[in-house]
């Protein structure tokens, strides 16, 4: 079927910067229109052999979410690759050879779009017909970039989000390797057989949903519906969660005698607890049966998946250890997430393994998944519904506010999230002398809701401690009332979280406006919100507008001096967070700004 293609994403920044040849384009589709939602590397591909479709499509599988919305929907990569050598015509095999062999296989779509990215850097678009492998040209005019997704997406779809908890007893014995193998691999058999017996079922907003359901029964009737009016407001789907349960009651006429048995235990006996977490994305006129097997389906696989880890630290004399799935938004997209298995500990440990010893496996996700290489995105602190930021902070408390150009410059902006931080928060008296910290405390904040540090915004205390432990102040400024400035937070900053800072010096306020191409270009470069002091004064500069032609300059300020509550449009419209003018600044009084430095990490 000949349709036309809605790109709703910046597909090609991500090409530009990816270091794969070869990607998959991920999307729905909409009627007659194919919408491309995000891509993925494929890392199996080398010129003599191909692409391993099988071990791509599992890769999938394990990381995206299940159900019946997100597929496949074609591949990318260099003009310079003949299409031939995609082998698209794999692409069936390998479904059903993953179907076969795990009872899972990431959809494809039928007729797949296959997007060759030409030496000038424009995308030509073709549609693979599975029917003859003949490949038919799409137009221009049927191709659309910079797409918002149809409104259906997030009217008519939702993610699901399924949970289990399993209790794991088996034999260890270092000694007898075969034997420990054979245990763990009853005990997962044993789960297996109860998940996906008729006892099974799961609790979706408070609604127990079996694999018996009415036919007539559909997600839409247990899950609250959005209005078109919210939807359209929103960036992705709403979720909901769907714990499992184990009914204890049997159907009529199932009813058995009890059985005890015993096994004779070699070894010790190992003891686990381990998560099961898995996310769906399905179509609200789903039946809730159908819901069912696919929740059990993602749970089993996650289960088979976990056994094949276990098994493996066995049969190599590796340390067992337990795992843990985690969500993870991507950047570049904001209609799905993805999931990654993470060690967790080892079973004779109560610490957590640290992140330096998951960095490799970090880097060969960023590849997968087109991250760059020096943003910690994927680190365990950074899942979805984690937080170290307090959660009645205000989160990028600019957006709303008219940013673009009013100088007919360029507009420079902080990147990323931060939370605002400033006077009378957290039930703690600072108005007057505390506006230096509140600033501290929302660069804090980003380097935390960037993935940079785990750790919470610290206190004034916190801080102020920080610079006795560096002997920067005395023992009695703990507890005080007094002032700090741009050297100190720059000293926190380094204390703690081991971030760099430059500092710039102004002369004074009326000196502010030739700084200006370097505050744009710190923004380019770093995104990092710059703290500012002068006078008495502190604040937080969040972006800049300049005009390098004429000199015209306006600062995007943030104001801790603010007393109200958690209020945006106050907060905005009484300009506590707003643009100024240069005059803003005391053009007699000098300047301090600090200006943190991200941290190269992964």
């Amino acid at each position: 079927m000949e349709g036309s293609v809605a790109v709703c994403f910046d597909l090609k920044k991500v090409l530009t910067e990816s270091q794969s040849e070869v990607q998959f384009l991920l999307g729905w589709l909409n009627g007659d229109v194919v919408e491309i939602l995000n891509c993925l590397a494929v890392r199996q591909f080398d010129e003599s052999n191909g692409i391993d479709w099988t071990s791509e499509l599992s890769f999938l599988a394990k990381c995206l979410p299940s159900g019946d919305v997100l597929q496949v929907v074609g591949v990318c990569g260099s003009s310079e690759l003949p299409s031939e050598r995609y082998r698209l015509g794999d692409v069936a095999a390998a479904v059903d050879s993953i179907t076969n062999a795990s009872g899972r296989a990431f959809p494809v779509a039928e007729s797949l779009i296959v997007a060759h990215v030409m030496g000038s850097g424009d995308i030509h678009y073709q549609q693979h017909q599975a029917s003859d492998r003949s490949m038919i040209d799409i137009g221009e005019e049927k191709v659309n970039y910079n797409c918002l997704p149809s409104p259906s997406l997030r009217v008519d779809t939702l993610r699901c989000r399924v949970t289990m908890k399993v209790k794991l007893s088996f034999s260890f014995s270092a000694k007898d390797v075969a034997s420990s193998c054979k245990s763990l691999g009853e005990e997962f058999s044993s789960l297996d057989t109860r998940l996906t017996s008729n006892r099974s079922a799961f609790f979706v907003n408070s609604t127990l949903i079996t694999r018996d359901d009415a036919a007539d029964s559909t997600v839409d009737g247990v899950c609250p519906r959005t209005t078109a009016a919210a939807a359209s407001k929103s960036t992705c789907e709403p979720c909901i969660s769907a714990r499992h349960t184990y009914m204890m009651s049997l159907p009529s006429g199932s009813e058995h005698v009890p059985i005890i048995a015993t096994d004779a235990c070699v070894g010790q006996r190992v003891h686990l607890s381990c998560p099961l977490d898995a996310m769906l994305l399905v179509h609200r006129s789903m039946p809730t049966s159908a819901l069912h097997a696919r929740c059990t389906g993602a749970l089993v696989a996650q289960l088979s998946d976990l056994f094949s880890r276990m098994k493996t630290c066995l049969t190599e004399g590796a340390p067992l250890q337990t795992y843990a799935p985690l969500h993870f938004s991507l950047p570049h997209t904001s209609h799905h997430t993805v999931t990654v298995v993470y060690p967790n500990r080892q079973i004779d440990s109560d610490d957590q393994i640290g992140e330096d010893a998951l960095e490799s496996t970090r880097r060969e996700l960023h590849h997968r998944f087109n991250l760059p290489f020096n943003r910690p995105l994927l680190r365990r602190h950074m899942h979805v519904g984690a937080s170290a930021i307090a959660s009645h902070c205000l989160t990028n408390v600019h957006v709303g506010l008219n940013l673009s150009s009013a100088t007919g410059g360029t507009v420079s902006l902080v990147q990323g999230v931060y939370a605002y931080h400033h006077y009378m928060q957290d039930h703690f008296n600072d108005d007057g002398w505390g506006c230096a910290y509140r600033s501290l405390q929302t660069l804090w904040s980003w380097f935390n809701l960037q993935g940079y540090t785990p750790l919470p915004v610290p206190s004034h205390k916190e801080i102020q401690q920080a610079l006795v432990d560096v002997e920067d102040k005395p023992a009695k400024f703990v507890g005080s009332r007094q002032w700090i400035g741009s050297i100190e937070v720059q000293t926190v900053l380094n204390q703690l979280l081991q971030v760099d800072s430059r500092i710039l010096f102004v002369m004074n306020g009326a000196a502010m406006p030739s700084n200006a191409r370097e505050i744009a270009m710190h923004f380019q470069q770093q995104g990092t919100p710059i703290m500012i002091g002068g006078g008495t004064l502190a604040h937080t500069i969040l972006g800049i507008d300049f005009n390098d032609r004429s000199g015209d300059v306006r600062f995007l300020i943030l104001d801790p001096h603010y007393t109200g509550g958690e209020d945006l449009g106050l907060i905005q419209n009484k300009g506590w967070c707003g643009w100024k003018s240069a005059n803003f600044w005391d053009q007699q009084a000098h300047y301090n700004m600090c200006m943190p430095l991200r941290l190269d990490v992964i």
